[in-house]
C-alpha cells in the first residue's frame, strides 16, 4: 500500500537518495518516474525527474493499485464529499486521473507547479472529475507566476523554477 522508495525520495525532495537508488539498482530495476513526478514537491526534483523522461502530463493511476488502497481512497473521498474536507481528502478526491500539475496545485506545492509549467505541462488537462489546472488557478489563490501562466506569460514560472534551483542570482 505504501509508496515505492523512489516515490518517497521524490516526495521528500531527497535528490541524493534518488541518486543512490538509481546507482545501486542499475538498469535491472524499473522506476516509474512519472508516478514519482505526481508527488514531487520542489523545482529541483521536478527538473531531475523530467531529465529522467518523466511525462509532465501523465495521469496518475493510484486508484488502480491494491484493493486496500482503493478502499482507503474511497473512504477519504466519501469523507470529502459528505463530512469533512481535509488536505488529504482533497488530494485523494482530485487524484484519480490527475496530472502532476493538478496534484502540485491541489497539494499547495506551488514551486513544483511553476517548474512543471516551465517544463511544458498543459493547463487544460483534465482529471477524472473534470478539474483542470486552469480552473483550479482561476478559483483559488495562487502565486502571481501561476496566474501569469494562464495568460500565456510563462517567463515568471521559468524564473521561479530557476530561482528555486539556485541558477539565477538576485541583485538587490
Amino acid at each position: 500500500m505504501g509508496f515505492a522508495p523512489m516515490h518517497n525520495a521524490a516526495a521528500y525532495s531527497a535528490v541524493e537518495v534518488m541518486d543512490e537508488l538509481i546507482k545501486h539498482a542499475g538498469s535491472s530495476v524499473y522506476f516509474d518516474v512519472t508516478a514519482a513526478l505526481h508527488v514531487a514537491c520542489d523545482a529541483e526534483m521536478v527538473h531531475r525527474l523530467v531529465q529522467m523522461t518523466a511525462d509532465v502530463n501523465g495521469q496518475t493511476d493510484c486508484w488502480k493499485r491494491s484493493t486496500l488502497t482503493r478502499a482507503m481512497c474511497m473512504m477519504m473521498v466519501l469523507q470529502h464529499r459528505f463530512y469533512k474536507v481535509t488536505q488529504l481528502s482533497q488530494m485523494l478526491y482530485h487524484s484519480e486521473g490527475a496530472s502532476p500539475l493538478i496534484m502540485a496545485l491541489v497539494c499547495g506545492q506551488y514551486e513544483a507547479a511553476a517548474a512543471l509549467i516551465a517544463a511544458g505541462a498543459e493547463l487544460t488537462s483534465r482529471n477524472a472529475r473534470g478539474l483542470t489546472p486552469k480552473k483550479f488557478i482561476q478559483e483559488n489563490w495562487v502565486p502571481e507566476c501561476l496566474q501569469d501562466a494562464l495568460e500565456g506569460r510563462l517567463e515568471s514560472c521559468q524564473r521561479v523554477a530557476l530561482l528555486a534551483r539556485g541558477w539565477v542570482e538576485m541583485k538587490f
